[in-house]
């Protein structure tokens, strides 16, 4: 199953079990009645901005709307690794999806040198960690912003947009642990 296919499953069985119609979730998330319908048919692939739209909107983790089924010794090769997001300077991929008893998920990020990522709010009361492999980040959020070296880490409150700036000469390379409480 492909990546489009699998938002879409997961995003109609989230919908029928929290009992809510196409119209209710584009109330909720913002993305239009027609977006979500093809979504939901594994017709479009939708961008990083939509699901998190949509996982704010329904006060779920992002990785519920990527997630495939759980396991308690897991694994993950790198060519496992589920794509979210790629592009000529930044890709993303999701390591591990949203586990139901430790509430975290983790994911990996690469930016290309001089160029940044831009995420949207991960909603209330959930906590970003990143730890940075290779190169430097300078990481702005709404109140606050860090410069960052290779085996450095931060950790904020990801409930406002964010910045991963990568200022160096090589590509940064990061992990990125969200946990929910």
């Amino acid at each position: 199953m492909n990546i489009k296919e699998l938002v879409g499953k997961n995003l109609g069985i989230l919908r029928k079990e929290l009992g809510l119609s196409l119209e209710k979730v584009a109330e909720l998330t913002g993305v239009s009645k027609s977006m979500l319908s093809e979504i939901e048919k594994g017709n479009t692939n939708p961008t990083i901005a939509v699901l998190w739209k949509i996982a704010n909107g329904l006060k779920i983790p992002f990785s519920k709307l990527i997630k495939s089924e759980k396991e308690i010794f897991q694994v993950v090769k790198e060519e496992e690794k589920k794509t979210i997001f790629i592009d000529d300077n930044v890709e993303v991929y999701c390591v591990y999806n949203y586990d139901e008893n430790c509430k975290n998920e983790l994911y990996e990020m690469k930016i290309a040198p001089g160029h940044s990522h831009i995420s949207e709010s991960h909603g209330e009361n959930v906590f970003e960690h990143v730890y940075i492999k290779k190169g430097c980040l300078l990481m702005k959020t709404e109140n606050s912003q860090a410069e960052l070296e290779e085996r450095d880490s931060l950790k904020f409150l990801a409930n406002s947009k964010h910045e991963y700036i990568n200022n160096c000469k090589g590509y940064l390379e990061l992990l990125i642990f969200l946990s929910y409480s």
